[in-house]
């Protein structure tokens, strides 16, 4: 069993991906990864191989990528100040609950999301729909890397408490158990947005989906389980992940096939050469 320290210092690595997640580059396409990746086993690869790249994506960055990622933070950071005020507008008071099917949003950014994704796969490949079994994939993946993995590890680094055990939106205690920063379920559920967002032209699934999950970030803060900035933060990593995965795995475009022309002059005759290049 991994000690302590091994534990903290694995989870500062995994943090870093938070860089990347948040605001990352958008990669290159990593089409070989997709080979196989209709299977169980071809997709778990697949997962593994695109860890260590998101992880390390921010060594790549450029003038553009840092200002994303400077936005990115202060929109975070403009949240944080309003954290107070936006508990004390959302929080569900009594005799004012949520709607009844307000709740059961929830499950986007829990089981019912990888249950979706799940059952799209499995239909896609029944119906022979290779863009529903590419959006169900990169929709598991974005949600296995963004809410399995980057935002467990910044949840254990900053310890933040959540607002319902009354310690005020300041209270960080790096490994201390405290695991309201960011939101789990917010980043799930935009991870899942932005993937099917970005595999339809359709506007009004845009809007639903990206709808859906911005309720789930108000259905937590009204259960008073997480602060503004948490739901910012959840929502920008899902997002970009979800951004980051489709781009890495989108199928790379038909082969460029180029004419060209050039005079043929020899002692046989005059002509043209047609060359054409694959």
């Amino acid at each position: 069993m991994a000690s302590p320290s091994r534990r903290k210092w694995t989870a500062v690595v995994v943090a870093i991906g938070f860089a990347n997640a948040a605001f990352g580059v958008t990669p290159p396409p990593d089409t070989a990864a997709d080979q196989g990746a209709t299977s169980a086993g071809g997709f778990v690869r697949r997962v593994a191989g695109d860890l260590a790249p998101l992880l390390v994506a921010p060594s790549r960055w450029q003038g553009n990528d840092w200002r994303h990622f400077a936005e990115g933070l202060a929109l975070i950071a403009t949240a944080r100040v309003f954290d107070p005020r936006l508990r004390d507008a959302a929080v569900e008071r009594p005799g004012h609950p949520s709607p009844r099917w307000y709740p059961g949003l929830r499950s986007f950014g829990h089981g019912g999301g990888l249950v979706l994704l799940g059952a799209g796969w499995i239909a896609g490949r029944a119906i022979d729909r290779p863009e529903v079994v590419a959006t169900a994939q990169d929709g598991l993946e974005a949600a296995i890397l963004a809410a399995g993995i980057v935002t467990p590890a910044l949840k254990l680094t900053t310890g933040r408490a959540r607002p319902e055990q009354g310690e005020g939106p300041g209270s960080l205690h790096p490994f201390g158990g405290d695991l309201s920063f960011p939101s789990g379920e917010v980043t799930q559920a935009f991870a899942i947005a932005s993937v099917i967002s970005a595999h339809t032209d359709r506007r009004w699934l845009q809007g639903a989906v990206w709808t859906i999950a911005g309720a789930v970030g108000w259905e937590r803060m009204r259960l008073d389980a997480h602060w503004a900035s948490d739901v910012v933060a959840g929502a920008l990593i899902g997002a970009s992940v979800g951004h980051w995965v489709v781009h890495r795995h989108e199928p790379a475009g038909p082969s460029e096939v180029r004419f060209d022309l050039f005079p043929l002059v020899s002692r046989e005759g005059r002509g043209i050469v047609l060359n054409v290049a694959l």
